[in-house]
């Protein structure tokens, strides 16, 4: 049977969160990164870690291209505004 405090590491410590000094959360948390932002970090940190490399290279790319799309959105309402002026 697992010890409780391996079992609170796995949920508030796990070691593929845990490489390279700072926690991903940490990071998010720190620069204000948003949902998406946050899920690109949190997936290519732990990727060569966790056991499960592309399927966590996968999810990155998933919400990076949320983010991709939601900036080319942005941009294009941008210069839209720009050219009504």
């Amino acid at each position: 049977m697992e010890s409780t405090g391996s079992v609170i590491d796995d949920i508030n410590r796990p070691a593929h969160y845990t490489k390279g000094g700072i926690e991903p959360a940490d990071y998010i948390e720190a620069n204000d990164l948003d949902f998406f932002e946050g899920n690109v970090v949190k997936y290519v940190t732990r990727y060569p870690h966790k056991g499960t490399p592309l399927k966590d290279l996968h999810k990155a790319r998933f919400y990076l291209e949320r983010i991709i799309k939601r900036t080319e959105i942005e941009l294009e309402l941008q210069q839209r505004q720009k050219e009504e002026i």
